[in-house]
């Protein structure tokens, strides 16, 4: 007999996957308001912060095109892994910069690390 998703041994599973769709939006909706402050801190001008923007959404955007196949090829579980690892570390990061491209170079890694979330 097949295990029902949402019996209460499961309800774990109905967090942890709204938790893995919250990436995207999280990464986004929450920064959006700390740019000014961000623009202050590091000292950059306000096109230089806009870029983290940028490239967050360049690298999350070409990312889903690419976890797509691997989890193909290695199941979900490895690349989702890999993801969500690779979030955590964009995380920490971009809150240990000090400079405007270590920040840049943070989200990059946050867009590839989130696409996994949503793609797989």
């Amino acid at each position: 007999m097949p295990k029902k998703v949402f019996a209460p041994g499961n309800r774990w599973l109905v967090a942890y996957l709204a938790f893995l769709s919250a990436f995207a939006p999280l990464s986004t909706d929450m920064y959006l308001p700390a740019l000014p402050l961000l623009q202050r801190e590091l000292q950059a001008p306000a096109v230089t912060i806009n870029l983290t923007l940028v490239t967050f959404f360049l690298t999350y955007c070409i990312f889903l095109l690419i976890y797509g196949p691997l989890s193909d090829r290695y199941g979900r579980r490895p690349p989702l892994l890999v993801g969500v690892g690779l979030f955590i570390v964009a995380c920490l990061t971009c809150a240990l910069s000090q400079s405007a491209g270590m920040m840049i170079f943070g989200r990059v890694l946050q867009g590839a690390g989130a696409a996994a979330a949503s793609a797989i």
